[in-house]
């Protein structure tokens, strides 16, 4: 309910209408006007009184003097007082006092302590004779008293005019001020109600309708200036909203971004930082980031130089990408950071914030050290096969020609002794590249491609180390933690023996003093999302991990970098091979697995193994060779034997010439390739290396094929590089032999490949 409006508009609570404040202003002026008067009246009465008074006095000392002439020229002292005491005691004279001519006071009347009398003095003379001297006093009082009568008479003329004018003000202020000024608020009052188009009258003085159109002209601006600032103030409200919605989401994407972020100062001060920033650090929020970092350059960088060289860049190009820095987190753990930001400069051009990300590449770095370390090895392996080839084809030339001497001179005991020593030091040497081969992934698969079969780890272990219990020195404790059930792999127990018992005497190695040796086995799966724990070459899939720990002395960062190296060792001359670890990863990596190692000076070393679980069955392996004292078979017809060393074709010359066949020896495959087409017809068997330089074996084999679809190919290779035996055998060959092979392997190996009919292929 609207409140009850006053009676009159123009007196408000406290507060006077401007009608009485002109009625009493006009009242107080026309006071004031009849006031003013009456202290210039008061003043120019006050100067005549003045002179009335002195002229009052002179008269009094006359007449006193008169008086007193003949008094004192008698000397009659009674007619002398009674004029004095006359002329007090009358009023006419505050103060009298008489003197003779020797000065002597005669009389003292009236009061002597006033200090407002006006005084005069007089000589008394008779007949031109003097006879005294004589003053008066006169009082002002008595003009005083006149004064004061005038001026209130005075003040109440002007109090009796002032009320009249002002009775007559009130009258006028009423009829000519009040009632229009009451008209004139009951107009606004319209106009506030958005009346504009009403009449306010002729009565109305026309100063008041002036008035009243001019505040309807500026009522109308008010309320054009009201709707355009009610749409600034829409569009206003719009923009900050817009802008509060923004803010907002710019805060959720800082807030909620996976990535770090931050805004920071060129001292080193973190202004914000979102909690991804803070949880890379091992905080445990923001705020707590904030106060405990002071100085990222030496609170958060390993390298203070590093943040130097990171402010110099960015006051050079203001913007920085992917600056690679080492952070250290709050539990002291290092990260690998690549830092991106952009200066914002104040109006003097001095940088004054930082506002970049942080994105943590330390498990990246990790995986590419390991992908670094594993092309590495890959590299290693390519040289240690082709290292092998060589020294196959050595073995091959020294075991042939012991066997020639072997057949040769089988009646001489001596010399017996002496070959079969030379051959078994081949035959030694075929094991020692056999590890080579079997670190580079390229060992010859016929030999344990049989042996391939679901294996139960778990029993495996148990069996080997069954057997390591009994030569492990007693101080070393070996404890078995292994998962059942466990999944099966499809592996060669030989090779996985041989893993093992690798590992173990490496554990056993590293504990000289005594300790403990812990082998643990587990079924793990690899996802397809990244894992800094998992393997980055191995695909995802089933896996069985098997773990072996030592509690030995361990190893530097700079030897774990090199352990799985062939020759590799950190044993004395003579106490190692530096094959072991290295044929390791060979068989673990034929097998489809990769194996990794763990260890820090001082702590231990662990190694674990990753096999994967399943497969398919392989295919059964072909029975053992004969032994060295087998006959060798007889035969007859034409062998190409293509081979680029030469010690080789000459021994294997010997070989089958003394069995009977015709051979006609070449050292590459062009020249076979010639040989062949022109005496293909007389042709009964090719023997071809693969590793040969030229066209390669690989591709004289081809070209062979092509040439002759019928014809019978035996491989002879120390390692096979572009296809498994079986490849060879099913599709291009029909006998793989593998190098360095025994005389009678070969003469077997030829007999097989003449008494089988010739293959029918399509030409390649």
């Amino acid at each position: 309910m609207s409140p009850r409006r006053p009676r009159n508009p123009l007196r408000l609570a406290g507060r006077r209408s401007v009608s009485s404040l002109v009625a009493l202003k006009l009242v107080f002026v026309v006071v004031v006007s009849c006031l003013i008067p009456i202290p210039v009246v008061y003043l120019t009465t006050r100067s005549e009184w003045n002179g009335r008074l002195q002229q009052h006095a002179e008269e009094m000392v006359e007449s006193l003097a008169r008086s007193l002439e003949l008094p004192l020229w008698e000397i009659d002292e009674e007619g002398r007082r009674s004029v004095v005491r006359a002329y007090v005691e009358s009023g006419a004279a505050a103060r009298v006092r008489v003197w003779d001519t020797d000065g002597t006071l005669l009389e003292d009347w009236g009061d002597s302590r006033r200090p407002d009398l006006v005084v005069r003095r007089r000589t008394v003379r008779h007949e031109g004779i003097e006879v005294g001297t004589v003053e008066v006093g006169v009082s002002p009082r008595f003009m005083v008293s006149a004064g004061r009568r005038i001026l209130w008479s005075n003040v109440l003329v002007m109090l009796v005019v002032a009320l009249s004018i002002a009775g007559g003000a009130f009258l006028l202020v009423g009829r000519h001020i009040r009632r229009p000024l009451e008209a004139l608020g009951q107009a606004l009052d319209r106009l506030a109600e958005g009346d504009y188009d009403f009449d306010p009258g002729d009565r109305m003085p026309w100063e008041f309708r002036n008035v009243i159109e001019r505040f309807r002209r500026m009522a109308r601006r008010i309320r054009e200036r009201e709707a355009a600032l009610a749409e600034v103030n829409r569009r206003l409200e719009h923009e900050v909203e817009e802008r509060v919605r923004a803010e907002e989401r710019y805060r959720a994407l800082f807030e909620n971004a996976v990535e770090g972020m931050f805004v920071s100062t060129p001292d080193g001060r973190y202004l914000a930082v979102n909690p991804a920033l803070a949880e890379l650090y091992g905080y445990d929020s923001p705020e707590e980031l904030r106060g405990s970092v002071r100085d990222i350059r030496t609170d958060v960088c390993v390298f203070p130089e590093q943040r130097d060289e990171f402010l110099a860049l960015l006051e050079r190009h203001d913007v920085v990408r992917n600056f690679e820095m080492k952070a250290r987190r709050r539990d002291g753990k290092r990260l690998d950071l690549l830092v991106s930001a952009r200066a914002g400069r104040g109006p003097d051009g001095r940088i004054e914030t930082i506002q970049g990300f942080v994105l943590d590449v330390t498990q990246q770095r990790v995986m590419e050290a390991q992908v670094l370390h594993a092309q590495k090895m890959e590299a290693v392996g390519t040289l240690a096969g082709g290292v092998a080839h060589d020294f196959n084809n050595l073995l091959q030339a020294v075991l042939g020609y012991a066997e020639l001497l072997l057949e040769a001179r089988p009646d001489d005991p001596g010399l017996v002794r002496g070959l079969e020593g030379i051959r078994r030091a081949a035959l030694r040497g075929r094991s020692l590249t056999d590890q080579l081969l079997a670190f580079s992934r390229r060992a010859p698969e016929e030999a344990g491609v049989g042996d391939r079969k679901p294996l139960d780890l778990n029993r495996a272990i148990r069996s080997v180390f069954d057997l390591l219990r009994r030569t492990l020195p007693r101080m070393i404790q070996v404890d078995l933690d292994l998962e059942e059930p466990l999944w099966k792999v499809r592996a060669d127990p030989v090779q996985v023996e041989q893993v093992l018992m690798n590992l173990a005497l490496n554990a056993k190695d590293a504990m000289p003093d005594g300790g403990t040796l812990t082998v643990r086995t587990r079924n793990v799966r690899l996802g397809a999302q990244a894992d800094p724990d998992d393997p980055p070459e191995l695909p995802p899939g089933r896996y069985v991990r098997v773990s072996l720990s030592d509690t030995g002395h361990g190893m530097p960062a700079h030897v774990l970098e090199h352990i799985f190296e062939p020759f590799f060792t950190t044993k004395e001359v003579g106490q190692g091979t530096g094959l072991g670890l290295s044929s390791v990863y060979g068989i673990v990596k034929g097998h489809g697995g990769t194996v990794t190692c763990e260890s820090t000076a001082g702590k231990g070393t662990t190694f674990h193994v990753f096999l994967p679980a399943g497969g398919e069955p392989l295919r059964p392996e072909a029975g053992p060779g004969p032994g060295p004292g087998a006959p060798s078979p007889a035969g007859a017809g034409t062998v190409l034997l293509v081979d680029d060393e030469e010690s080789v074709r000459e021994v294997c010359r010997e070989v089958l010439g003394r069995a009977g066949y015709g051979v006609i020896a070449v050292p590459d495959g062009e020249t076979a390739l010639e040989v062949y087409r022109e005496q293909g017809d007389r042709l009964d068997l090719v023997i071809l290396d693969l590793n040969m330089p030229g066209m390669g074996g690989e591709r004289c084999l081809e070209e062979l094929l092509r040439l002759d679809p019928s014809v019978r190919v035996i491989v002879a290779t120390g390692y096979l590089d572009a296809g498994s035996p079986e490849d060879l055998c099913g599709a291009r060959a029909v006998e793989v032999l593998r190098k360095p092979y025994r005389s009678a392997d070969l003469l077997r190996a030829v007999q097989r490949a003449l008494e089988d009919p010739p293959p029918s292929r399509s030409p390649a």
